[in-house]
């Protein structure tokens, strides 16, 4: 018990400083583009460039992870992480600008999905719940504390949120490579089930959580596109700089974690959730026929 005490300390470490470290740019991004002759679209171009390297590479990582273990995976997404941030902030071009980003991408895209394949190796049932809720909490308490920061640190030079980041990422490193253990007892165990598992069928079709999780994408898409163009109409609209829009996406982050963290579950089994979906949400995945789908929209 007290080594996976020790490892979600650890591991609540890490998700925090990381999440600060991402949320640090994040006010000061769009500044960073314009000021190097980018416009809207080219800063919605560079915004999804990140995004659309983690989506190719987060797979290929947890792949790696099944096979050398999680601890050197989770290794090298931090010090890819620190390191290309710095390498932003010393970015003089544009394309230098895209070049990095994407690097980092591939490279950090290996830190937050290894983390949570870490507590399912060492959690069982409500435990793995409880552990997941932890990590979740890590970073949201993090994306409080970062855009302030970012804010903050922007009014004195864009580069300096970068180094920052980058430093926070690399500090982290030691407590990972010290304090953290292996947690697959076999390695490459997990490999013949999780190709099977990344198997697609058209059954997926038929599960009735797709419509969420459909959802769930057009929620995180229209997040994203708030955050790479507000801080453009905010400055436009209102003259905000930077210190304002890292007070902003911090008052953000304060509602998130007090909606997600205690208001949502409390009235999702209140008032929305159906008995079927409570029952059957924690259990082993089955396939649900297409004519169920209506249920998850009613009460």
């Amino acid at each position: 018990m007290a080594h996976k005490t020790k490892a979600f300390f650890v591991l609540f470490l890490i998700l925090f400083w990381v999440m600060v470290g991402f949320g640090i740019i994040i006010p000061i991004l769009p500044f960073v583009v314009t000021h190097f002759g980018g416009g809207p679209t080219i800063l919605g171009l560079f915004m999804a460039s990140f995004s659309i390297m983690q989506f190719f590479f987060a797979p290929l990582w947890g792949r790696l992870s099944d096979r050398i273990g999680r601890r050197p995976v989770l290794l090298i997404g931090l010090s890819g992480y620190g390191i290309t941030f710095i390498l932003l902030g010393m970015a003089t071009e544009l394309w230098m600008l895209f070049v990095i980003r994407m690097l980092s991408g591939v490279i950090s895209s290996a830190t937050i999905p290894t983390a949570m394949a870490y507590i399912a190796d060492i959690t069982e049932g409500e435990e793995r719940s409880k552990g997941m809720g932890l990590m979740g909490a890590a970073m949201g308490v993090g994306m409080i504390f970062g855009p302030a920061l970012g804010g903050w640190l922007g009014h004195y030079g864009f580069a300096v949120p970068f180094y920052v980041a980058g430093a926070l990422a690399i500090l982290t490193w030691p407590f990972a490579y010290f304090f953290l253990p292996e947690s697959l007892k076999q390695l490459g165990s997990n490999l013949n089930r999780a190709e099977k598992m990344a198997k697609l069928s058209l059954e997926v079709l038929k599960h009735p959580l797709l419509i969420l999780f459909m959802l769930n994408f057009i929620s995180n898409f229209s997040i994203s596109i708030f955050q790479g163009t507000f801080a453009l109409f905010g400055a436009d609209r209102a003259g905000f700089g930077s210190k304002e829009m890292g007070s902003i996406f911090t008052m953000m982050g304060v509602i998130g974690v007090i909606i997600q963290g205690g208001l949502i579950g409390r009235l999702v089994n209140a008032l929305v959730m159906p008995t079927w979906l409570k029952q059957d949400y924690l259990s082993p995945v089955r396939v649900w026929p297409l004519s169920w789908w209506p249920q998850i929209c009613s009460p």
